[in-house]
């Protein structure tokens, strides 16, 4: 089984992609750029949140966890890119729902991740990476030692 991370940090980050769409949607009228605007800020604050919890796959945990105990106050969303905002974009409905957000407010939201993923896949060649690296053996006994463990738990 071949075992290969996304290299970070990303460019595009997160907060870039989020900036990027902003910018496409400036022709939009003001309350149109101000929803977009509230919406990004809203994802971007979101994923920073979401990524430990519910966005990274098992193997890339022990990447995230040595990133923030070298730097405690790092930012997913300046680390990460597209990959795992489209991640978090797929999880969106049901987060949303489990959130119990009111229905007119979802309503009003989707349009706009919709938009967003379109924007992603428009712009795929400089959103996302096609080079995965990977891992160094050091990394996968890590994992595989992190898998043991969860298994005694």
């Amino acid at each position: 089984e071949e075992r290969k991370l996304l290299p970070l940090p990303r460019s595009p980050c997160v907060r870039d992609v989020l900036t990027m769409f902003q910018d496409a949607n400036s022709k939009r009228t003001k309350l149109e750029q101000e929803a977009v605007v509230s919406l990004c800020h809203s994802l971007e604050q979101y994923f920073d949140m979401a990524l430990p919890r519910i966005l990274l796959f098992s193997f890339e945990t022990i990447k995230y966890k040595t990133m923030k105990i070298d730097n405690p106050a790092f930012k997913p969303s300046q680390m990460y890119g597209g990959e795992h905002l489209l991640r978090l974009l797929m999880k969106m409905p049901s987060e949303m729902n489990n959130a119990k957000i009111a229905s007119g407010s979802a309503a009003g939201f989707q349009p706009r991740l919709h938009e967003l993923v379109k924007f992603i896949e428009k712009n795929e060649s400089t959103i996302m990476c096609n080079e995965w690296e990977p891992a160094d053996t050091d990394y996968i006994e890590a994992h595989q030692q992190q898998l043991d463990s969860d298994a005694r738990a």
